[in-house]
């Protein structure tokens, strides 16, 4: 054998060596990173990611961060009921809908999801989402032994493992009868349109007591999770949860059961994420700071916030905006009693009654209201739910209360042509409303005297609950104080300028 040869052997068998050693690394490196992904789904998301989402590089945010450790508390068991509001656009479907089902898989192939969607073309985008990473070359190298779906039951909207797991898709008020499971995931339960429409919120949240809760398999142990932009006070999240306007402070809520994660596209104050796991600090916000400032432009921002209650609400995860939407808090006023002058007040009642009575009935709002022009004094309010005999009784009761009561309003709808009947026969001035266009636009009529500061509220135990209803309309769950309060203030204006007018035709008319 020449040196030559030799030599040649002696760097084949070094480089067979190495290549030998590389292989067994890159075995280490891809079981630890498999180990790693089995056990965070932070992890699981960032290596999945060119999977399910290949022309979309993976930017890492703190918000991905807190979301993954909350979905994995779930998977412990540690939170049964949790809900997460957060922007459009912010990777919430992708990260809920599609990585957490498939990566719960891992750990319990067996696990059955209801995943639901406001329309079924979306709920089976996400269904083929799920499949598509099942199905993957890296997700079947990994796991596929343990994962592998039923031919005959792999289907758009549906499909089942071999050892009973099953992931189910449905729109809401979709079909379920016969499937149940462990895992319900609703993503976006109604969308923006629809939500402004109060039959709309109330057919889903009913849906979702009457229907989508049953389909449970354990209802100690199985978990529903919930992400959704708030659209409206009274939608999926208001109505679980239970939170008004004024009690949505912090990212970290609770209510009825409920673990609420909000998440604003601006800090509304100083506050520290923290890790539900293991108390380590996420990030450290200040007021003003956007969740995403990479992904977010000054530019943006400036188009979002063109319409303030759309901000407010789906970016900033409140419903109505602080400031308030239609009636702003700045132009509240308010008053302790009646200014003492020469002048004595005109009262008048306004009257929104209600269809019937009983729990789930609309509340019945009655308005005191003391006019010394050019200023309106709302002096009492009585607001609840009421038919028509209580309704009677309590107006006769404010009647005794306020004997100069020259003008009671009452919307002719409802119970209030019979109420218009009983109250006629025995009290003068009662006079029926016909409401003539939107109750946006009878709100929008009368804010030009909320403006001009003519319209002072009195400081009571009713206050802030009236508040919050005006400030919130017309996302309010309900509007019958606002109702009251049009109706109030446009019988009063009208009737001035009524007066005015009948006063100049008095004085210009010649004399004969």
């Amino acid at each position: 054998m020449t040196r030559g040869m030799y030599s040649r052997r002696m760097r084949s068998s070094a480089e067979l060596r190495e290549h030998a050693r590389l292989e067994a690394y890159e075995r280490e490196l891809e079981s630890a990173i498999k180990y790693m992904c089995e056990q965070n789904l932070e992890t699981f998301v960032r290596m999945a990611w060119p999977v399910v989402e290949p022309m979309t590089e993976f930017k890492m945010n703190w918000h991905i961060t807190l979301i993954c450790e909350y979905l994995m508390m779930v998977t412990a068991g540690k939170i049964k009921r949790l809900i997460i509001n957060i922007p459009p656009r912010y990777s919430k479907s992708t990260l809920v809908s599609v990585m957490w089902p498939c990566w719960e898989w891992i750990h319990t192939p067996n696990q059955r999801f209801i995943c639901v969607s406001y329309a079924a073309t979306l709920s089976e985008f996400q269904s083929m989402r799920r499949r598509q990473l099942l199905t993957s070359d890296w997700y079947q190298a990994n796991w596929g032994r343990g994962i592998r779906l039923r031919d005959d039951r792999n289907r758009v909207a549906d499909f089942m493992n071999t050892v009973g797991g099953a992931m189910f898709s449905t729109s809401l008020n979709g079909t379920l009868t016969g499937m149940g499971g462990n895992r319900i995931v609703i993503d976006d339960p109604t969308n923006p349109i629809e939500t402004m429409s109060r039959a709309m919120r109330e057919s889903a949240n009913d849906w979702f007591y009457n229907t989508l809760l049953s389909r449970l398999d354990n209802k100690r142990k199985g978990a529903i999770v919930l992400i959704q932009q708030r659209l409206h006070t009274n939608d999926m999240t208001g109505s679980l949860t239970g939170l008004g306007p004024s009690e949505l402070d912090g990212y970290l809520l609770e209510g009825n059961g409920w673990t609420l994660l909000r998440l604003p596209l601006i800090a509304e104050r100083d506050e520290t994420i923290v890790s539900p796991i293991d108390g380590r600090v996420i990030k450290e916000l200040r007021e003003g700071e956007l969740m995403w400032p990479e992904r977010e432009s000054p530019e943006m921002l400036a188009d979002y916030k063109k319409d303030p209650y759309v901000f407010a609400s789906q970016y900033q995860q409140r419903p109505a905006p602080v400031s308030g939407a239609i009636f702003q808090r700045e132009w509240l006023q308010f008053f302790d009693s009646i200014p003492d002058v020469n002048e004595k007040p005109t009262w008048i009642m306004s009257v929104d009654a209600s269809f019937y009575g009983g729990r789930f009935s609309d509340y019945v709002a009655i308005g005191v209201w003391a006019w010394l022009r050019p200023n309106m004094y709302l002096y009492d309010v009585i607001r609840r739910r009421m038919g028509f005999t209580e309704t009677v009784a309590e107006l006769r009761r404010l009647f005794r209360q306020y004997p100069a009561t020259s003008a009671v309003l009452i919307e002719s709808a409802a119970n209030g042509p019979a109420i218009i009947d009983e109250l006629q026969k025995e009290v003068s001035g009662v006079i029926p409303i016909k409401p003539v266009g939107s109750k946006e636009a009878r709100a929008f009529a009368v804010t030009p005297y909320f403006q001009a500061k003519n319209v002072l509220i009195r400081r009571a135990h009713w206050t802030s609950e009236y508040i919050d209803e005006l400030l919130n309309f017309p996302s309010s769950a309900y509007d019958d104080q606002v109702d009251m309060t049009t109706q109030a203030i446009s019988y009063m204006q009208q009737t001035f300028n009524r007066a005015k007018a009948a006063h100049r035709l008095i004085i210009t008319r010649p004399n004969i």
